[in-house]
């Protein structure tokens, strides 16, 4: 699911040999397609990228239905998740429920990359 919402949610291209894009996007399509399978739906609709929502999300049309794929900020995207995948299966994941799994994530942002 995770290289599904990288190819679906995304505006870069692969064209002639090519990525065309920004270098975010082109990097999560260049993972997208060294997975095996094809991905492919029709988009239909965008909530493009913003600075103020730090998110974009696109609803696509896969597998018989309409599939709503996010991605963006840790900080934007959790708070909006009401369930995360584990290995052992879902789990809680918002703030409010102070699953584990957010709370160090909240305070990645603050320390920098140095």
């Amino acid at each position: 699911m995770l290289y599904r919402a990288a190819a679906l949610c995304n505006n870069a291209a692969f064209e002639d040999g090519t990525y065309k894009g920004e270098p975010t996007e082109t990097a999560l399509l260049k993972a997208a397609r060294g997975y095996p399978g094809e991905v492919a739906a029709r988009r239909l609709y965008e909530v493009p990228f913003d600075s103020d929502r730090k998110m974009m999300t696109t609803v696509n049309e896969t597998d018989g239905g309409a599939w709503a794929f996010t991605k963006g900020a840790m900080e934007s995207v959790l708070p909006c998740c009401g369930r995360a995948v584990k290995g052992d299966g879902p789990a809680l994941s918002t703030p409010r429920q102070g699953h584990r799994s957010w709370r160090p994530n909240t305070r990645w942002p603050a320390r920098g990359s140095g």
